[in-house]
């Protein structure tokens, strides 16, 4: 069953117009704002309008899907600003999306599968992903490599499961993993020493949460994270948090 929830260039001056249009252009491709303005911040946003959907039938546990467990770890690791977004595309690489991800991945044989390959490299510049602004790399979370691997022996399955519980959203089982998940991945995100400000704990995300970032930016503008917005059922959880006293519970 559906739920539909409603919270919801002439002369002299051509050196300057140049310049002027190169920096519009970056500032329209800089999709991580790392400090918003003040109009950002106290512009008021009523989310109750927002409409989330999704269903209130059970996943497979059994089933690991692509959009829900691993498209986000692709999107947080690996397609940020200066790596595998649509802007930077490093060598030529965007990881936004199945199509580009299989590229490299082989179903059935997680060992014939490049972009698995480079999780387990012992080389720090060879391995994937990369730190923000070295030549190396850094290990994800074992349990995020273990799930790509199962993945794709599973088939790499272009699935997505829409069911949403929306039972459980206490802190410490639903909100802190979706924010480790999609958002405490790398310092280029809001990883641990993070110039972006780190989700890695209760009083660091309540920061965002006080000054209505994290309410307008994820669940009303929808650009954040900046490759792909978190899923409805995701959003929808957080929105009921924090209307909930966003409680560290």
């Amino acid at each position: 069953m559906k739920i539909y929830n409603k919270f919801y260039r002439k002369g002299n001056y051509f050196p300057e117009m140049l310049f002027t249009v190169i920096i519009t252009i970056f500032m329209i491709t800089c999709k991580h704002e790392p400090f918003p303005g003040p109009e950002i911040i106290n512009e008021e946003i009523n989310t109750d309008t927002v409409e989330f959907i999704f269903n209130t039938t059970s996943c497979d546990e059994n089933t690991i899907y692509f959009n829900n467990q691993i498209l986000p770890i692709f999107i947080s690791n690996c397609a940020i600003s200066g790596c595998h977004d649509a802007v930077s595309a490093e060598e030529g690489v965007i990881l936004t999306n199945y199509t580009n991800i299989m590229q490299k991945i082989e179903p059935g044989n997680p060992n014939d599968s490049e972009y698995y390959g480079i999780l387990l490299e012992t080389d720090p510049e060879k391995l994937m992903p990369r730190t923000p602004g070295t030549e190396n790399g850094n290990s994800l979370p074992q349990d995020q490599i273990n799930l790509i691997r199962d993945w794709i022996l599973q088939g790499a399955k272009n699935n997505y499961c829409d069911a949403c519980d929306t039972t459980e959203y206490s802190f410490a089982n639903t909100i802190k993993p979706i924010f480790q998940l999609n958002c405490a991945t790398s310092v280029g995100c809001h990883g641990q020493g993070s110039p972006n400000g780190a989700f890695t704990t209760y009083d660091l995300i309540m920061q965002r949460v006080n000054n209505g970032l994290i309410e307008k930016r994820v669940i009303a503008y929808k650009n954040m994270p900046p490759a792909a917005p978190l899923t409805d059922c995701d959003m929808f959880l957080i929105k009921k948090w924090i209307d909930n006293g966003a409680f560290n519970n």
